[in-house]
C-alpha cells in the first residue's frame, strides 16, 4: 500500500497522505479560490491543473483500495481452501464407509442364504 506515497514524489506540489488529506485539501482549496478568481493567494491554478490533480489522487486511491482489498482477502481465501481441503479428505473417507458398510451388507446377506439361517421369530 505504498502507492500513494510512490504517487506523491510525482507530483511534488500535491502530496497524497493517508491519516489526513490536509496537504491534499488546501492545495485543492487554494486551486479552487485561484479559479474562481480569488486574488488572495499567491499560486495560481487552472480548472485543469485542478482537474488533473483531483484525477490523479483518484487513480491513487482507486489503486490504494484494490491492493487493500487483495490484501484482505488472502487470508481469507487461503481459509477457504483448507476448508475445502478438510471437507474433500471428510467426503473421500465417507465414500470408503460407504462402500464398505454396502460390502458388509452384502457378504451378511450372502452368509444367511448359504447357511441356511433363517431365524424364525416364533
Amino acid at each position: 500500500m505504498s502507492g500513494s506515497k510512490s504517487k506523491a514524489s510525482n507530483t511534488p506540489n500535491f502530496p497524497a497522505t493517508r491519516g489526513g488529506a490536509t496537504p491534499v485539501a488546501s492545495k485543492i482549496a487554494k486551486m479552487a479560490a485561484a479559479s474562481s478568481g480569488a486574488s488572495d493567494t499567491p499560486d495560481t491554478f487552472s480548472m485543469s491543473q485542478l482537474v488533473s490533480e483531483l484525477e490523479k489522487q483518484r487513480a491513487s486511491l482507486r489503486k490504494d483500495m484494490s491492493e487493500l482489498i487483495q490484501e484482505s482477502v488472502k487470508p481469507l481465501q487461503s481459509s477457504v481452501d483448507a476448508l475445502r481441503e478438510t471437507v474433500n479428505q471428510f467426503n473421500k473417507r465417507l465414500v470408503a464407509a460407504e462402500t464398505l458398510a454396502g460390502d458388509n451388507f452384502e457378504r451378511i446377506t450372502s452368509t444367511e442364504k448359504n447357511s441356511g439361517n433363517t431365524t424364525d421369530p416364533e
